[in-house]
């Protein structure tokens, strides 16, 4: 098991698989499917910050959204 201290972390760093997601999950509070940096635009990447969005809805919002699809 490893182990990332991410209060290290340089957060503007996108060389690697690892520095993206760890990116994302530091600051993806930031962000929505809408505004995602290019760099974090993978397809895991979309697919999380989609749950997490869909996760985030009130109840009210997520039976308007599950009438939709």
């Amino acid at each position: 098991m490893s182990k990332l201290d991410v209060r290290k972390y340089k957060q503007d760093l996108f060389t690697s698989a690892l520095d993206k997601w760890t990116n994302f999950l530091v600051k993806a509070y930031e962000y929505d499917v809408k505004h995602l940096p290019k760099e974090l635009q993978i397809p895991g990447i979309k697919k999380a910050t989609a749950l997490l969005e869909e996760m985030s809805l009130t109840p009210e919002e997520r039976g308007n959204y599950e009438s939709r699809i």
